[in-house]
């Protein structure tokens, strides 16, 4: 008999082979915590401030590499009983529509734009098809329930990164941080590429579906997704009266302090969305949400308190911030992890309409904040709360949303 988890409050139950796919996402997400770690205390400040730069970009790379095009694996192809997976020909054509386009204004607009970094474009390329080349053999995975080998595709290229990395720390090697992140993803890919059992029986068929559709909606939403992901970055490199942190510093307190709440809440809605599909009741889903928050409030201050007074701030390179910077992180952290269980309700229950609308809503507020911070911001507090707003925006938004979804129901909470 399975074992499971599940309370009355928690609406969610799962079985403990669940965890596996997460052990493997927690394992890579480890690897690169620890590769900045490394790079932070050992490395150059040049190789350093590389790196910094180097994982904003491919943050947003996958987020939009294909412009969630990929989705559209999950949504329109399927599995036969003979393991074959059908993805409809329409699907294919956006899937290289989407790496074409990416591909052309990565090189041409974004590289060397965004942030104060340019990726060399040989680099630029292979990094950027070994990424769309993950996102695809993942979604297929999933499509085929191989979750284990999606995951480990994915992450492998953070273990093996943090791997030569520490040897190159260790026996005091020259240390090219963007060839050899370039060479570590693209082997990665290859790897993926092999252990992944159905992609050499992917067929095309003509099935009618509304792609374009739900492409557009993939893209706004992604899009979206992918400029929140790196919205306070793009605030600090680009605002001309900013006389803050600067960016290496920011990057580093900001992945020391949020990166594994982020990692939890994630999961905390992955693995509650399976339940979401099949009930949720608006007062359980509130009481749920309050007690993680309850709990994550308590676990970031806590783990701000050991970082900053057990294991000391300089013992681990920890730029001297303000008590407000630390109040307004663990605020952040806060609203992300709520809006990941907010996100998981409202992606199985809320219809595209009510996304589409959250979504350019987001945008919105996006669009004025940018602006604002650009005449505004000149503080590292700022930032975070510019940060804050935009995220605040996106949980209040999908709020609406799922209580269109209620109806009255919500007036119980």
């Amino acid at each position: 008999m399975k074992k499971t988890v599940q309370h009355a409050y928690f609406p969610f139950s799962f079985t403990f082979r669940h965890l596996l796919p997460f052990v493997v996402m927690a394992t890579g997400a480890g690897a690169l915590f620890l590769t900045t770690f490394l790079l932070r205390l050992y490395a150059n400040p040049e190789t350093f401030s590389a790196w910094s730069y180097l994982v904003t970009y491919i943050t947003f790379f996958f987020s939009f590499a294909l412009l969630g095009a990929e989705q559209l694996i999950i949504r329109c192809a399927e599995v036969t009983s003979s393991g074959h997976i059908r993805i409809t020909r329409a699907t294919a054509y956006f899937l290289m529509l989407g790496a074409g386009t990416f591909l052309v204004v990565a090189l041409v607009v974004l590289n060397g734009q965004l942030f104060d970094y340019k990726i060399h474009p040989i680099n630029l390329i292979f990094l950027l098809l070994a990424i769309m080349g993950l996102l695809i053999l993942y979604q297929t995975n999933r499509l085929s329930g191989a979750h284990i080998i999606g995951q480990t595709a994915m992450n492998l290229w953070r273990l093996v990164l943090l791997l030569a990395i520490s040897g190159a720390l260790l026996f005091d090697l020259p240390l090219q941080i963007e060839v050899l992140l370039t060479i570590v993803m693209t082997f990665s890919a290859l790897i993926g590429l092999v252990i992944s059992p159905n992609v050499a029986q992917v067929r095309l068929i003509t099935t009618c579906r509304p792609e374009g559709a739900l492409f557009s909606a993939f893209a706004v939403s992604l899009l979206t997704m992918a400029i929140l992901g790196i919205f306070d970055r793009l605030v600090l490199e680009n605002v001309p009266f900013y006389n803050g942190l600067g960016f290496e510093d920011y990057f580093y307190l900001m992945t020391l302090v949020v990166f594994p709440f982020n990692l939890l809440g994630s999961y905390i809605g992955y693995v509650a969305a399976r339940q979401f599909r099949d009930t949720l009741l608006p007062r359980q889903f509130f009481v749920f949400t309050l007690l993680i928050l309850v709990g994550t409030g308590i676990a970031a201050m806590l783990w701000s308190g050991l970082l900053v007074f057990v294991i000391g701030s300089e013992q681990i390179g920890l730029p001297d911030v303000s008590v407000l910077v630390w109040g307004l992180i663990i605020l952040l952290i806060e609203i992300k992890t709520a809006y990941a269980l907010l996100s998981s309700a409202t992606a199985v229950r809320a219809s595209a309409k009510a996304l589409f609308l959250a979504n350019g809503f987001t945008i919105i507020v996006i669009i004025i904040a940018g602006i604002s911070s650009y005449y505004w911001v000149t503080s590292t507090e700022q930032v975070i709360l510019a940060f804050i707003t935009v995220w605040a925006s996106r949980y209040f938004s999908f709020i609406w949303t799922l209580k269109n979804q209620w109806g009255a129901k919500i007036s119980a909470i």
